[in-house]
């Protein structure tokens, strides 16, 4: 698969990515995976207004997203998970990725700051360890010129 670029931001498309992520990662489409917003098409249609014209843009579900990440192998992608949920979906259903940003997870109730603009909740927290479990990089950096924080300290 290639898969370029792989986040979690609870606010998928905005400014960081469009004007600091996408001019240094060089994709071609974004698919954002998230079972709320694929329901939603209001936020798809708003999400695509964001999107500059000469990208690609998606929005599925998990499963849909992983059977699509099947059929468009050869094209250069950036994934942004809603949550830590559907980052674990996709790892649970094969999807193949060796480091994820996490950009953005707010504060809501029940959650403890990690690191700088990312909150964990109890659930959040065992998705992020699978993922090192899986030896999968974390990445915590809002934008790319950002200093990554170890992430792997703070959750063991």
């Amino acid at each position: 698969m290639a898969i370029t670029f792989i986040r979690v931001d609870d606010r998928l498309i905005h400014g960081q990515i469009i004007q600091a992520w996408l001019p240094v990662i060089k994709v071609e489409e974004i698919l954002v995976v998230s079972e709320e917003t694929a329901k939603d098409k209001i936020r798809k249609s708003m999400m695509r207004i964001s999107v500059p014209q000469n990208y690609n843009l998606e929005t599925l579900n998990c499963k849909s997203a992983t059977n699509y990440l099947k059929e468009n192998e050869s094209k250069k992608i950036m994934i942004l998970c809603h949550t830590t949920k559907e980052l674990r979906c996709l790892v649970d259903a094969g999807v193949d990725f060796k480091q994820v940003n996490i950009g953005g997870m707010h504060y809501s109730h029940g959650k403890e700051e990690l690191v700088k603009n990312v909150f964990a909740g109890e659930e959040d927290r065992e998705n992020l360890k699978f993922l090192l479990d899986k030896n999968i990089d974390i990445d915590t950096r809002m934008i790319p010129s950002a200093k990554n924080e170890n992430i792997k300290k703070i959750l063991n």
